[in-house]
This record gives structure tokens, C-alpha cells and sequence, in this order.
């Protein structure tokens, strides 16, 4: 499974590790929890 030569180049562009992304709801998660007791 390879990406078009264009989409790798958006994704470099954007410079968002996977690892991010992955760890997105739970920062959004933490986030909201930090909210909901303050």
C-alpha cells in the first residue's frame, strides 16, 4: 500500500506524527476532565 507521490508531500507539509494523532482523544479527554473539576 504506497502513497501518491502528492499526498506524502501534504503529509510532510503538515508535519503531524502519527503518534499525535493517535494521542489526540486522549489529551481531548484529559483536557475535558481538567474542565469538568475546575
Amino acid at each position: 500500500m504506497t502513497l501518491p507521490h502528492d499526498s506524502q508531500a501534504a503529509q510532510d507539509k503538515l508535519a503531524i506524527p502519527d503518534i499525535v494523532i493517535g494521542r489526540l482523544p486522549i489529551y481531548l479527554r484529559t483536557l475535558k476532565l481538567l474542565l469538568n473539576s475546575g
